[in-house]
């Protein structure tokens, strides 16, 4: 059973550049300190990572959307959030910037527990 998990995670981990990008992302967005205002799913400070993505998803370049306000910060774009300021990120590098939006925009729905029950 020990072999066949670790064959499972193997095959996950070889599956390609979208997948370790989406696992980097999330890593990427825990060094910037992008979790101290955000959740994943759901408002902290700021919207969570999924209302970003349906958000994003509704533009026509979810991606640029996302990276251009990692870039550039924002202000304004979420009636709860009015006065909150995101700030914005010049340093980070292009590539890490596409990596979190990649992994914003793979989030999935949350699922509900005994739902229907």
């Amino acid at each position: 059973m020990k072999a066949l998990v670790n064959i499972s995670l193997c095959l996950l981990l070889t599956v390609g550049v979208g997948y370790s990008q989406v696992v980097n992302g999330k890593n990427v967005a825990q060094k910037y300190g992008c979790f101290a205002c955000h959740n994943i799913y759901g408002p902290k400070n700021a919207p969570g990572f999924k209302g970003i993505s349906l958000r994003a998803k509704k533009s026509a370049n979810p991606e640029k959307y996302i990276i251009n306000s990692i870039k550039n910060g924002s202000q304004g774009k979420w009636p709860r959030f009015r006065n909150m300021v995101m700030p914005s990120f010049k340093n980070i590098s292009d590539e890490e910037a596409k990596a979190i939006a990649k992994w914003i925009l793979s989030i999935p729905p949350k699922r509900v527990k005994n739902f229907g029950k």
